[in-house]
């Protein structure tokens, strides 16, 4: 609930997008829902509530109603064993505009959101980072193969959220929102 009352707060400021790089990975226990499916599931026993909105017994369907009204960017983990989802599809993602999009990581399946927040975001993009023999983080990749496409890290998920126009002036550039950033053959940006 507060999360939901959070993102709608912002919403009301009408920003462009809103990335919120937290995943949802379990339904919420504190939901009136989950108590009473726990209740029943461990103890045998039917847990009654009165004198409240049945609206309000589900805190995972009123954040993605939240979700639904704002252009939310949700986190997505790339992973090489397979944990299939049906859900966790790359559809909503801007396939068209990254159809040029050249990289060398492919992920085998993508850890996402439970399926009715994963629904309810607006896009979604990867957060996984590579990090140095020394423990430094100075590249992270900019795409990923996942199935038939290519799915954008979280940061360019933002931005593509505000511009679909992707180019690639080069094998080794990539430009967007008018600025055109370094990239490597495996379709790393150089941090700094």
């Amino acid at each position: 609930l507060i999360t939901a009352n959070l993102i709608s707060k912002i919403n009301s400021a009408h920003p462009s997008s809103i990335g919120l790089n937290i995943m949802f990975r379990q339904e919420d226990k504190s939901s009136i829902i989950s108590m009473q499916k726990f209740y029943k599931n461990y103890m045998g026993f039917d847990l009654k509530v009165e004198g409240l909105d049945k609206k309000l017994f589900d805190n995972d369907k009123i954040f993605a109603d939240s979700l639904k009204q704002t252009k939310t960017i949700l986190p997505v983990f790339m992973q090489d064993n397979l944990e299939i989802r049906p859900y966790c599809n790359p559809v909503s993602i801007h396939t068209n505009s990254l159809k040029h999009a050249k990289t060398t990581y492919i992920a085998a399946s993508m850890l996402c959101n439970i399926e009715q927040i994963h629904k309810a975001s607006h896009s979604f993009g990867f957060i996984n980072t590579k990090i140095d023999k020394d423990g430094v983080l100075r590249r992270s990749p900019l795409f990923m193969h996942y199935k038939d496409t290519i799915v954008p890290a979280f940061s360019l998920a933002n931005l593509l959220s505000l511009d679909k126009n992707i180019e690639f002036p080069s094998s080794n550039s990539v430009k967007i929102l008018g600025h055109q950033f370094h990239i490597n053959s495996a379709s790393e940006v150089l941090l700094s």
